[in-house]
């Protein structure tokens, strides 16, 4: 059974299943990317992605002017699929307002590659595939304006004239948004950044570059205050393993904190003269408590030793199961912010 929160549909996308995404990455939008018919705004950003049963997270990804956030918030660190997504969200509006977007002044100022007028949204067409024509164009909220000048009618540059001069009055009467869709992502944006649409020529080159690494150590900071909320799980496997085919035998020591790209392993061979089981398990307790130390915060240790200590006593330790311990560390954040 799933809950309401995994229940979308799936994508297949190398060895990796997508679920839930939300719409296309359109060159026209600064955002990552439009919700599909159906979803909900507060899941714009916000990507489900599976791994067989056991890797699940919720990813976030939010673009602007070419800088890519992304993070991603694992079930299994945060205690389940529904408080990932809690924390999910609760990044994805953190960083919304981080960038500047593009508006769509911006947008309709950049002159295309195959334009060979010298001016935005200005082309010499072949009306109808006959009539050579200058072709004014702009793109609004309101869909495609377009209108032509005939060659024959106002000759070469009179029809190129006229059409500038038309794009320019479109360009100059259009109401000016920030190139997103309505929810979470424009509302941050026309909060954090409403004065660019009340006086767009305020974010000139200098200004940009300057936003842009504000941005930057903003998004440290964020970055930073998730990290440091994010819940820390101990996970501990020991498992006794034969050592070729003369009968020996060893312990093997796993610690991770749930990272995956922090895996501790030790091994611990078994001598019946010189190192028996029991004289090796508190070998493997010792390291055991050292690479938590590596791992942890200060104290968390201790409490290991206090909680789970007798776990490693040869009496209780199940030679043909080993032992796996997975619990998250006392003390350290709660699941959401």
């Amino acid at each position: 059974h799933r809950s309401a929160a995994e229940n979308h549909h799936r994508l297949r996308l190398g060895n990796m299943t997508r679920k839930g995404t939300v719409g296309a990455n359109g060159t026209a939008r600064d955002s990552e990317p439009d919700a599909v018919a159906g979803r909900p705004p507060d899941m714009r950003g916000i990507t489900r992605w599976e791994r067989g049963d056991t890797t699940a997270c919720w990813a976030v990804t939010v673009r602007r002017r070419g800088r890519v956030i992304q993070r991603r918030f694992f079930d299994g660190v945060y205690g389940g699929c529904e408080e990932a997504l809690d924390t999910a969200r609760a990044y994805r509006d953190a960083v919304l307002d981080v960038f500047p977007p593009c508006t769509n002044r911006e947008k309709a100022a950049k002159k295309q590659a195959r334009n060979t007028s010298g001016t935005p949204g200005v082309y010499r067409v072949l009306r109808w595939g006959k009539t050579p024509s200058w072709q004014a164009t702009l793109t609004s909220r309101h869909g495609l304006q377009r209108a032509w000048f005939d060659v024959a009618n106002y000759g070469e540059d009179g029809a190129r004239a006229r059409a500038v001069a038309q794009r320019e009055i479109w360009w100059k009467e259009a109401e000016i948004t920030f190139l997103l869709q309505d929810g979470p992502s424009k509302e941050a944006a026309e909060t954090a950044f409403g004065d660019l649409l009340e006086d767009p020529d305020l974010m000139d080159e200098a200004a940009l570059a300057t936003a842009m690494r504000v941005g930057e150590e903003r998004l440290a900071e964020i970055n930073a205050r998730f990290d440091a909320l994010r819940p820390l799980w101990l996970t501990l496997r020991l498992a006794l393993r034969k050592t070729g085919s003369g009968g020996g035998q060893r312990l093997v020591l796993v610690v991770s904190n749930g990272s995956q790209d922090t895996r501790l392993t030790a091994t611990f061979a078994i001598n019946p003269q010189t190192r028996p089981l029991q004289a090796a398990l508190s070998l493997a307790r010792d390291k055991a408590l050292e690479l938590m130390d590596r791992l942890f915060p200060p104290g968390s240790s201790d409490w290991f030793s206090d909680a789970f200590g007798t776990s490693f006593d040869e009496g209780a330790f199940d030679c043909g199961n080993g032992l796996s311990i997975r619990v998250r560390i006392p003390g350290t954040p709660p699941m959401t912010e």
